[in-house]
């Protein structure tokens, strides 16, 4: 299964995986009737060792009330550690042994991996969705934001939470660095967070700075930006990079921000 087959658009089928509902079920039942027999195995061997600890305890002492916390303490410990003993060596023995077992091993397996990318594919989904970056925590937002650009070959370090002077994400890409400032904003972005932004920007002494806002900006904003190595990204932006995020070959190398911020970047 292709890497990218997640950001196909269609969802993944259980018959690209060669499985059928009916043979994912057939091989749960499998699972769970093996898994019962050797947890009564266990539990078996378990017992006996208790019953076995308490009988030559009683015969020792010939006092119930000592046999049975003996074998409680004792006992219940042995037992324990040749329950744990027993399972370790039936695990890598089961599937040689019963090829019914091996063979639903094999198509859970494959299962788990159609669920994966299942579940890879739906979050894509949801991403391409306005809703999806305003229903984010700030802090899952800003790491959303810096997986994106991850995704689209550069690298990105989210800053920690407390103390990030204005920088929410360093970002690089062919030496060139940048810092990055996330606003998960119903409303514009004012002109004071471009300032703050700025001023970042020239205390760290990257090459540039990104301002992406989900509510867009304010024409102050545009216009204190102008000029400076200052690249704002509204939601509209942050969606067409997620859909060229989506159909990039992951073998096309690193992208440069010159091609980051002509896909992204607002202008009005």
């Amino acid at each position: 299964m292709p890497l990218n087959r997640a950001t196909e658009a269609n969802p993944p089928t259980l018959a690209e995986f060669g499985l059928t509902e009916a043979s994912v079920e057939d091989a749960h039942v499998v699972e769970d009737r093996v898994n019962f027999r050797c947890g009564l195995l266990i539990f078996s061997l378990g017992a006996g060792i208790f019953l076995t600890f308490f009988l030559v305890t009683l015969a020792s002492s010939g006092n119930v009330a000592v046999a049975i916390v003996g074998s409680m303490v004792f006992g219940g410990a042995l037992a324990s550690l040749a329950g744990i003993a027993l399972g370790l060596l039936l695990m890598p023995v089961l599937p040689q042994v019963l090829p019914q077992y091996a063979q639903a091993k094999r198509v859970l397996q494959r299962f788990e991996q159609f669920r994966a990318l299942k579940n890879t594919f739906e979050t894509e989904q949801r991403r391409k969705q306005t809703d999806y970056w305003f229903s984010l925590s700030p802090s899952n937002f800003e790491k959303e934001i810096a997986g994106l650009l991850v995704r689209l070959g550069l690298c990105a370090v989210v800053t920690p939470a407390s103390g990030d002077e204005g920088i929410d994400i360093y970002a690089e890409s062919g030496g060139t660095r940048a810092i990055v400032q996330c606003k998960q904003y119903a409303h514009r972005a004012t002109p004071a967070i471009v300032r703050e932004l700025y001023g970042a920007l020239i205390a760290d002494g990257a090459e540039l700075a990104i301002l992406a806002c989900t509510g867009g900006f304010t024409s102050g904003v545009h216009a204190f930006a102008s000029g400076k190595p200052i690249h704002l990204i509204d939601l509209d932006g942050l969606l067409r990079l997620v859909e060229f995020a989506q159909r990039r070959n992951e073998k096309s190398g690193h992208m440069g921000f010159a091609e980051l911020l002509a896909i992204a970047s607002t202008t009005n």
